[in-house]
């Protein structure tokens, strides 16, 4: 098996300058195509772990037909969906029905209502991407949950189980200490928001999404990404990249990356026919706030409390 060890091409400044950016081909001097650990020459951390044909067919599908349902419209991932144009922020503004937008910088908006008054809610650029499996608290939802997927389609999660419960052993057998220190934190956590049998509480799913220069927010410290890619259909590009390194990757149907998300990455173009192919990425991961949510049913009293606070201040007014 190959194993390459490579020093930086960028120092942490510039790679951190290229946030936001949408990057091409000419942003990488070398194409894995095979199985390969890469390592950083100056540290020594493995940068990522590629293994080609290592998924069965079958349950690759059975996890594209089932997933990629799975995919909305999403404006909230931030600058991995890249620049919001004008003419986009404004389309959302009359799709939304509001008075207008504060532009808080190149890659996130807030609305201004009808009253003149700015909204909390930050905007993104939309992407088709999705969530499953389980949540931690936000300011929306302030207690721990289950995805609105897995609330709706728990029957086809249950049916793209066997392609996660690969993943988590190959991100054992090949990442052992990561992969031991991941679960020490699920063992310290709730079962009602881990996948079974997994260290994974979460996975994103998108659709067709070059990924503009970011890092992963939310997963936990410490951990790497575990990246499956199923295809449909042909194109060309779409290669997972570290500029920093100035190495990409390129995933077909049954291949897995374990990677090292907290470093600068993106995707390269996906080239092809509109409507003519599909490339379902299914990034799976441990979400860092989880390991703070009670049982599902301290987590369903939570929600009780805040009902009843806010009925409490209605009668007040």
């Amino acid at each position: 098996m190959k194993t390459i060890y490579l020093d930086p091409k960028l120092t942490d400044e510039e790679a951190s300058a290229l946030a936001g950016k949408m990057l091409n081909e000419n942003s990488y001097d070398t194409l894995i195509e095979e199985d390969c650990d890469c390592i950083d020459k100056e540290t020594g951390n493995v940068l990522f772990k590629f293994r080609k044909n290592v998924i069965p067919s079958n349950i690759a599908k059975e996890a594209y037909l089932n997933l990629r349902n799975g995919i909305v419209e999403s404006d909230n991932r931030g600058i991995s969906a890249g620049p919001i144009t004008d003419s986009e922020a404004e389309r959302l503004v009359v799709k939304f029905g509001f008075k207008g937008y504060k532009r808080i910088n190149d890659y996130r908006i807030r609305f201004i209502k009808r009253d003149g008054t700015i909204s909390n809610t930050v905007r993104a650029k939309k992407v088709e991407s999705g969530i499953i499996g389980y949540f931690d608290r936000d300011v929306r939802f302030p207690y721990c949950r289950q995805t609105a997927f897995n609330e709706k389609h728990m029957d086809r999660f249950n049916k793209a189980y066997p392609i996660i419960k690969i993943v988590n052993d190959l991100y054992a057998e090949l990442m052992p200490e990561h992969y031991n220190y991941q679960k020490s934190i699920v063992d310290k956590s709730s079962p009602d928001f881990v996948i079974k049998d997994t260290v994974f509480t979460t996975i994103t799913v998108n659709k067709n999404w070059q990924t503009a220069v970011h890092t992963d927010k939310g997963d936990l410290k410490g951990s790497y990404g575990n990246l499956v890619v199923l295809r449909v259909g042909t194109y060309t590009g779409g290669y997972f990249c570290l500029p920093k390194w100035r190495i990409a990757v390129d995933l077909n149907n049954c291949d897995v990356l374990f990677t090292d998300v907290h470093q600068w990455h993106c995707n390269t173009p996906i080239v092809g026919k509109n409507g003519e192919y599909e490339r379902i990425s299914l990034v799976m991961y441990y979400r860092e706030n989880i390991q703070y949510c009670g049982s599902a049913s301290e987590e369903l009293e939570q929600v009780k409390r805040m009902v009843d606070r806010k009925n409490i201040r209605k009668k007040k007014i």
